[in-house]
């Protein structure tokens, strides 16, 4: 039993240690769809993400992203932050690498009122995930352009708020 445990456990640090981990940033235009998109104008999201490949064509990560929107009412604002995990497969291993995934977490909604100088604002946590859709194009060994679809979907007071996110970055290989 203990010969086994010693063998698994030697697997397990030597597939680590060959692993891919990538480490990304994408910047895009947050759509605003459903209820969301009564009133509120298209906003921009920022999002960083941490990629571990299990193997060449599956990757679990962790993400934290950015997302403001403007409304149409004066001096009325909202921000979303997401803090997920995430799944990816891809469908290649060449340079240009389609992939499908999903996001799954919390997400912060912040709303900030100002009106006549004085400024209120609040936050709530709602539960969400988001289908994602999208293309890595490497541009070296190291470095690759990214861009995806990714359709959030977040289950809030009343009704479901959804938006879709138009991203755009790159992506460094670590290891």
């Amino acid at each position: 039993m203990k010969s086994i445990l010693l063998i698994s456990a030697m697997s397990l640090i030597f597939s680590i240690s060959q692993a891919q981990v990538e480490l990304g940033v994408t910047v895009g235009a947050q759509i605003p769809t459903g209820d969301l998109g009564n009133g509120t104008k298209t906003g921009y999201g920022l999002n960083v993400v941490g990629k571990y490949f299990v193997k060449e064509d599956i990757a679990f990560g962790l993400n934290l992203g950015y997302s403001r929107f403007k409304t149409d009412a004066e001096g009325v604002s909202f921000s979303i932050v997401p803090i997920t995990g995430l799944f990816e497969y891809y469908f290649s291993s060449q340079k240009v690498r389609p992939y499908v995934g999903a996001d799954i977490g919390a997400y912060s909604f912040g709303a900030k009122v100002e009106y006549m100088g004085i400024s209120e604002s609040e936050s709530k946590i709602y539960f969400g995930f988001a289908p994602t859709g999208g293309l890595l194009c490497r541009i070296n060994g190291q470095l690759s352009f990214c861009a995806n679809l990714k359709y959030h979907y977040v289950t809030s007071e009343g009704s479901a708020s959804t938006w879709l996110g138009v991203n755009a970055g790159v992506v460094i290989k670590l290891k």
